[in-house]
């Protein structure tokens, strides 16, 4: 996605430091979970967690707990799973 390279490119932040800035900005990550999801409706959990952790440079279990929180809340929300 775009968003690295800008962050790299413009703070020089290393793919490792991703997972803590964007640690602020929850409702972004669960919204990037939905955009790669829609993307490949498809996609399994596994693969899922494999794309977002090499996008926002978290661990996958890591990128797993975010897929549970985006099943959750539109459990919560909408009656229905992704």
């Amino acid at each position: 996605m775009f968003i690295r390279k800008a962050l790299r490119v413009h703070w020089d932040m290393e793919l490792s430091e991703f997972g803590v800035f964007f640690e602020g900005y929850p409702e972004a990550r669960m919204r990037h979970v939905e955009v790669l999801h829609k993307m490949r409706p498809a996609r399994t959990d596994y693969a899922l967690a494999l794309k977002l952790s090499k996008n926002l440079g978290i661990s996958q279990s890591q990128a797993t707990v975010w897929i549970e929180r985006v099943h959750n809340h539109r459990k919560a929300s909408q009656g229905s799973d992704i």
